[in-house]
């Protein structure tokens, strides 16, 4: 489950999660890591989420694209910027055993 996927559609208003508001804030570009250009941010609403990002072994997103990886990086998608606290890797784990993730039709690097 992508988290500003985990949204609750009410007409056209899109409701994000918490989490996700509070990384993402005014931000709408990033910087590539592999490129070091600045690209926009993944946008939800307007491109396909498996032509940006591939599930590495159910639980880590990976970018695939300029504009995948510099999401990843900026919104830290994978909680990589605090190792000591692998709250997300843990629940998507977690999501696996009880067969709620990863979603169906996502595209994978690795098979989980």
């Amino acid at each position: 489950m992508r988290c500003w996927f985990l949204k609750m559609l009410i007409g056209d208003e899109v409701k994000q999660t918490g989490r996700c508001n509070e990384r993402r804030y005014n931000f709408v570009s990033g910087v590539d890591p592999e490129s070091q250009e600045i690209v926009p941010l993944f946008n939800p609403r307007r491109q396909i989420w498996g032509e940006h990002f591939v599930w590495n072994q159910g639980v880590v997103i990976e970018g695939v694209t300029s504009t995948g990886r510099a999401t990843c990086a900026r919104l830290d998608l994978n909680d990589t910027r605090y190792p000591e606290n692998d709250s997300i890797r843990e629940t998507r784990r977690f999501w696996i055993q009880t067969g709620l993730h990863p979603p169906s039709g996502d595209p994978y690097l690795r098979s989980i």
